[in-house]
């Protein structure tokens, strides 16, 4: 299965509460992170193929508590260096 059609199977009217991260920002973060070398070398197991490790990645992304856990990974992919402060536009 493609991975940009991987969130696909989702109801597209369904909120998701608990996610900080669209599903755009899920594939487009989750390549980033499945590709970095550092979180690869910490997070992937031995076993795992890259599209597998993706797609784990991906799925994770949509947990607050990896959000969390992650955050440092994030950041160093890009995550929210565009974000802006409160009273900026």
């Amino acid at each position: 299965m493609p991975l940009d059609n991987y969130l696909a199977d989702r109801d597209p009217n369904t909120i998701d509460f608990i996610c900080g991260m669209t599903d755009r920002q899920r594939l487009l973060f989750g390549r980033k992170l499945a590709n970095d070398s550092k979180f690869r070398s910490e997070h992937a197991k031995i076993s795992e193929l890259g599209l597998e490790f993706e797609r784990w990645v991906i799925t994770q992304l949509g947990e607050e508590q990896q959000l969390c856990k992650w955050t440092d990974h994030l950041q160093r992919v890009g995550y929210g260096q565009f974000k802006t402060s409160p009273g900026m536009s």
